[in-house]
């Protein structure tokens, strides 16, 4: 039985429903869920939950494009220029090129490797014989995105 007022007189932060009382049989209608996912395995040795760290996958996938593209753009610009003007662009005109096609090629390969790299699930495990929680992260490292040893679980 669900109450609409809680027993306490001022009710604990985030109070959904009482517990029965020490005389009450416990019910067999469900309380609303505690978690919101099902576990992924439950064993006698452990318990695995999953979690999501990504919610939103693809949309890398689908930028990487159209950065590629603007990478594009600075060396045509330099051409433009070269063909406009009739000789070669200035010296910080061609740095600027040159940084910005690095950036951009870097920014496209970041964002390919954070939509495809990333496992869809980094479960939480909890072992009940070693009594240890395992939780499998991903990391990533924007500053080195061609390493192997920088990404990974």
């Amino acid at each position: 039985m669900l109450f609409t007022t809680p027993l306490l007189d001022k009710p604990a932060p985030g109070w959904k429903h009482d517990l029965p009382g020490p005389n009450e049989s416990p019910s067999n209608e469900p309380y609303p869920p505690v978690l919101s996912n099902p576990p992924n395995y439950v064993d006698d040795v452990y318990l695995e939950l999953a979690r999501a760290t990504m919610r939103v996958r693809g949309v890398g996938v689908w930028m990487v494009p159209f950065i590629f593209l603007l990478s594009l753009g600075f060396p045509a610009t330099l051409v433009a220029f070269a063909v406009k003007e009739h000789s070669a662009p200035p010296t910080s005109l061609v740095l600027v090129a040159f940084f910005g096609l690095i950036t951009a090629l870097w920014l496209g390969i970041y964002f390919w490797r954070m939509d495809v790299a990333p496992p869809r699930d980094e479960p939480i495990r909890f072992n009940r014989f070693r009594r240890k929680v395992y939780v499998y992260r991903f990391y990533r490292d924007g500053l080195r995105p061609f390493s192997r040893t920088a990404w990974g679980v």
